[in-house]
C-alpha cells in the first residue's frame, strides 16, 4: 500500500526548474532513498513533500490526502515528520526538553509529553543524556536528538536529510542500525543522503535525480549499473553495500 505518492512535481525558481515532472511511491514499511549530485533537487523535494515550499504544478498526497497548501505542522501532526541536514536543536534547553517539543504535537499535558520523550530517549539510547544541554552534545548524539524530536511526534513517516553527514565510520554504524530498527518498529522512511554506503545499504528502492528530473528508479543494485546514473556520479560506480 502507498504510503506517499508524489506526482508530477515540478518546482520553478523564476526561470529554473529545481525539480521537474516528478513522480514516484512510497510503500508502508519501505526505506526509500533518494539521490544525485549536488543541486540534483533533492532538497528542493524534501521541502515540496514536509510543506516549507509549495510546488509550481504536480500533487503530494500521503495517506490518501493531498498535503498541497498544508503548513508544515499540519504535516507534522498528521504523521509526515522530518530531520534537517544541519542539526536545529534548542540549544540552551536539555535533551529531555528538545525531544518533549516533538511530543506537544499530540501530548499537550506536560506530563505526557515528558513521559513521552524520557521513552523516545531510551529508544534512541539517549536515556543517559537526558539532563545534559543540547549545546554540550557531540555530533552523533546530536544527530540522535534530531531523529528523537522527529520520533516524539509519532510519524508514520520520516524524512531523513544527511543523517550520516560528518560522522565517522564507526558513527555512521550506529545512524544505520538506529534506521534499521526504527524501521522494523514500522516507521517508513524517505532518505536523501550523499554517503552512498548509508543509502544502499539501508534502502529497499532508490530514485536518483539529475538536473531536477528522475534519471533511475529501482533497487540498490539495479540504480548502481544504471549508465545514466553512472555518467551522472562522474563515472563513479555507485558501490552497493
Amino acid at each position: 500500500m502507498s504510503l506517499l505518492e508524489v506526482s508530477n512535481l515540478t518546482k520553478y525558481f523564476g526561470g529554473l526548474a529545481a525539480v521537474r515532472d516528478l513522480s514516484f511511491q512510497v510503500d508502508e514499511g519501505m526505506i526509500m532513498g533518494l539521490i544525485g549530485p549536488n543541486g540534483a533537487g533533492k532538497t528542493t523535494t524534501f521541502n515540496m513533500i514536509s510543506g516549507f515550499i509549495l510546488p509550481t504544478s504536480g500533487t503530494v498526497r500521503f495517506k490518501g490526502r493531498t498535503l498541497n497548501g498544508m503548513k508544515p505542522h499540519e504535516i507534522c501532526a498528521f504523521g509526515l515528520a522530518r530531520t534537517f541536514q544541519i542539526v536545529q536543536p534548542f540549544p540552551e534547553i536539555t535533551a529531555l526538553e528538545n525531544v518533549m517539543v516533538g511530543a506537544f504535537v499530540h501530548h499537550h499535558n506536560t506530563v505526557d509529553a515528558r513521559h513521552k520523550a524520557e521513552e523516545v530517549l531510551e529508544r534512541v539510547g539517549m536515556a543517559h543524556r537526558a539532563g545534559t544541554l543540547a549545546r554540550d552534545l557531540p555530533l552523533l548524539e546530536l544527530k540522535r536528538l534530531e531523529i528523537a524530536r522527529a520520533l516524539a511526534t509519532e510519524p508514520q513517516m520520516l524524512l531523513l536529510d544527511e543523517v550520516a553527514a560528518g560522522l565517522n565510520a564507526v558513527e555512521v554504524r550506529e545512524v544505520l542500525d538506529l534506521v534499521k530498527d526504527l524501521n522494523k518498529d514500522g516507521i517508513t522512511f524517505l532518505l536523501v543522503e550523499h554517503v552512498m554506503k548509508v543509502v544502499m545499504s539501508l534502502s529497499h528502492r532508490i530514485v536518483v535525480l539529475d538536473f531536477g528530473e528522475k534519471i533511475a528508479e529501482g533497487t540498490p543494485q539495479e540504480v548502481s549499473r544504471d549508465p545514466r546514473v553512472l555518467k551522472a556520479y562522474l563515472g563513479e560506480e555507485v558501490p552497493v553495500a
